[in-house]
């Protein structure tokens, strides 16, 4: 997954924000959603079952187990890199994120500015906070069985991978 920040002015017109800014002050974080955004599935509960079979109880639910959906780097730090036109921009290159279980999703992004935090006492909390929230289309993750053909690899990926950014290209 790619993000490039944005701004739009009062007339609505997209603002380059990868000229003035550092990029490494912008980190983004994404946990996993329901499709309709109404729940939040990043940390699962899996029952397991006992496994010896010389209980008497064989193949009942022995316990809960949580583990988290998400497989990969789930925060990271912009980047600056030339769009598609020659633009430089701050982009947040998620390159190796995975969702574990199958189903209907979507990516729920925060944007944090390090450089702005709430000071102690004057919130819920004392350090950064997220300045932006959004989430992504609905996407499904297949079971392995399932899985269509992955795509060539989109010229926005490339163009950065040329750029040194941390992406496998797909032919």
């Amino acid at each position: 997954m790619i993000l490039q920040l944005v701004s739009y002015s009062e007339d609505g017109a997209v603002t380059n924000m990868g000229v003035d800014l550092e990029p490494e002050r912008f980190v983004v974080f994404v946990s996993v959603i329901s499709a309709d955004g109404s729940v939040d599935q990043s940390i699962i509960k899996r029952t397991t079952r006992e496994t010896n079979i010389g209980s008497p109880v064989y193949g009942a639910p022995s316990h809960i187990q949580p583990y988290t959906s998400l497989t990969g780097s789930t925060s990271v730090a912009g980047a600056r890199y030339s769009d598609l036109d020659r633009t430089p921009g701050i982009f947040f290159v998620f390159a190796d994120l995975s969702v574990r279980i199958q189903g209907t999703f979507r990516l729920k992004c925060h944007l944090i500015d390090t450089q702005a935090y709430v000071p102690w006492g004057t919130g819920n909390f004392e350090g950064p906070i997220p300045i932006h929230t959004t989430a992504t289309s609905p996407f499904t993750m297949y079971s392995p069985r399932n899985v269509p053909k992955k795509p060539a690899s989109s010229a926005l990926s490339r163009l950065l991978a040329s750029q040194g950014a941390p992406i496998h290209i797909l032919n």
